[in-house]
């Protein structure tokens, strides 16, 4: 319900010249969209979604028109205005595709201009089609996307200080989160950061949704959101996770994990848990070096590490629910030592790690989460 009485309020606006729905008088090339917008808001508020996207859908079509004979690119905000009601109707109706095809003509309407005002709409514009292709998990089209917009502002030479704050929050937070799918936690910790940090305290729903993917970033770059953050924001998944990736708590990491799977396959960060994975075995094996190096009696093997007591103590904070033998154990040394986690060698013959004697534990960095070739 709330979700539709946005979208009413949104069209009470939305009209040509901001000319409440069904009375003033309006400029003759409007006259046809301001009827179909009408219809549309009427359509929607009798519960005939389907029914409401035609007229808007259509009405979309038709203003596409007039905006290309138009020169001043004063009314982009009402094409994004009407672009925006055509999304949403076309998702609440399953026309999404169909609303996707007019979106994107509005974007090339943006990017073929000429006219910087018009031209700045191409951001938002971008914003749109990006909400669908997450939406369709057709994220291929938006590496396609991003570049075309990017070559349309750069030619035109547009500050980013002229396009709105909002657009721009919206972009970077699609762009993060495009950058953790393609394994780039540095593109999109930075995308993301800026996302959240200019996102107004006054929307704590979009600060959450950003922190959603701003976590996973932050720890693939091995820093912790603090659990005031995560209250503050509700960001309740993510609470235990950070907690047991922080201090090598495999049996809570699985739980969480588990608990909480269908939130990451949805957002789309499930992939992403191999990755943390590996943090939190690398922060394990650093507490049990720690732990080795103050009982061991003789500085000349204080850096060997019995993997018998590892395989005990990772089988004992899963409580049970997973046995951790010695293969499993070697092979998650192995994955640590080939990604330049842990500086050292296996000595199958001793079943034990030697590490290093300077610096075993490498400082955590994002390029060290590289996808396999």
């Amino acid at each position: 319900m709330e979700f539709a009485n946005e979208i009413i309020d949104r069209m009470e606006v939305a009209d040509p010249f901001r000319i409440p729905i069904g009375s003033g008088n309006v400029a003759l090339p409007y006259k046809p969209i301001h009827r179909l917008h009408t219809q549309a808001f009427q359509a929607y508020s009798s519960g005939n979604i389907g029914q409401a996207f035609s007229y808007e859908h259509t009405a979309l079509a038709e203003l596409l028109k007039v905006f290309h004979e138009d020169k001043s690119g004063k009314h982009v905000p009402v094409l994004l205005t009407v672009a925006r009601n055509t999304r949403d109707l076309g998702y609440q109706s399953g026309q999404l595709l169909k609303a996707e095809a007019t979106i994107k003509k509005g974007l090339v309407e943006c990017i073929a201009s000429k006219n910087k005002q018009k031209k700045w709409g191409a951001i938002e514009m971008s914003n749109q089609l990006m909400w669908i292709y997450f939406r369709l998990t057709k994220l291929s089209l938006c590496g396609t996307l991003i570049p075309q917009v990017d070559r349309a502002t750069a030619r035109m030479s547009l500050s980013m200080d002229e396009v709105p704050m909002s657009h721009r929050v919206t972009s970077q937070y699609y762009r993060g989160r495009l950058a953790l799918f393609n394994l780039d936690p540095v593109g999109a910790e930075v995308a993301l950061d800026f996302a959240f940090q200019h996102c107004p305290k006054s929307s704590p729903h979009n600060k959450r949704l950003i922190l959603h993917s701003l976590v996973p970033a932050k720890l693939l770059h091995g820093k912790y959101p603090s659990p005031s953050l995560l209250k503050k924001y509700n960001c309740h998944q993510y609470i235990n996770l950070v907690h047991a990736v922080k201090n090598g708590d495999v049996g809570l990491f699985e739980s969480c994990v588990t608990r909480h799977q269908v939130f990451f396959i949805k957002k789309g960060l499930f992939m992403l848990i191999p990755w943390i994975r590996m943090l939190l075995h690398r922060n394990l094996f650093y507490r049990i070096s720690q732990l080795n190096l103050e009982i061991s009696t003789d500085a000349k093997t204080a850096h060997h590490i019995d993997l018998n007591k590892c395989e005990t103590i990772m089988t004992s904070l899963s409580k049970g629910k997973k046995i951790y033998d010695k293969n499993v154990v070697q092979c998650i040394l192995a994955g640590l030592i080939d990604h330049r986690f842990i500086k050292g060698y296996l000595s199958h013959k001793l079943n034990k790690m030697v590490l290093a004697k300077k610096n075993a534990f490498v400082k955590v960095e994002a390029h060290m989460f590289r996808a396999e070739q």
